[in-house]
């Protein structure tokens, strides 16, 4: 089972994934993920995620899978998830993508297992609208990072 939501931005990949890897901001633009401790940004770092499911939160241990910032034509990645051997197995990937002028931003859930169909019964609606949620948060962090930058830089 896939949960997934994208958005295109009129930003560079790089931008999108100064933001999306900006751990210690996820507080102040995050609905999803309101908080974010993570470790080296390499395969196999721990992440612990602070997430809203069903109007609490939980914090969830996660363990980094992919850590791939943009380069020129390359997509940049951040991937992390979870394995209950035999049960449940879960990924997140967030990908930048560049499309024409603008950027893609897709993010995906997929879980498989036995479990994957208990998650969508009881947390299926929270985290499709968490993840349509952190699209629209995303745009809003990305363009006020921008006129930031722009006015520093008129300084």
């Amino acid at each position: 089972m896939i949960f997934r939501a994208e958005i295109d931005l009129d930003a560079t990949p790089q931008e999108v994934f100064t933001v999306l890897t900006d751990f210690a901001r996820y507080p102040a633009w995050n609905p999803f993920t309101i908080e974010a401790k993570v470790g080296p940004t390499a395969p196999g770092s721990v992440v612990d995620l602070l997430v809203v499911m069903n109007a609490q939160t939980r914090w969830q241990r996660l363990t980094m899978r992919t850590f791939t910032p943009p380069v020129r034509e390359t997509d940049g990645v951040l991937a992390w998830g979870m394995s209950w051997p035999l049960a449940l197995r879960a990924e997140r990937v967030q990908r930048v993508t560049r499309v024409g002028g603008r950027t893609r931003y897709v993010s995906s859930e997929e879980m498989t297992g036995p479990l994957a169909r208990v998650v969508d019964t009881l947390y299926g609606e929270t985290i499709r609208d968490g993840l349509n949620q952190l699209t629209t948060a995303l745009v809003r962090r990305v363009e006020l990072e921008q006129v930031t930058l722009n006015k520093e830089t008129m300084r």
